[in-house]
């Protein structure tokens, strides 16, 4: 999983990924902490 907290570099760094075809999960480190918080409820 690679997190990042900027939304251009989560697109550029998602697409180049996918091209690739890398099995890396990019994800909004907003995104990250938001289900972090859910999970621990």
């Amino acid at each position: 999983m690679l997190i990042t907290d900027n939304p251009a570099g989560l697109t550029h760094l998602a697409g180049t990924l996918h091209l690739r075809k890398r099995p890396i999960r990019v994800m909004h480190l907003a995104d990250m902490l938001w289900k972090s918080l859910l999970g621990s409820r």
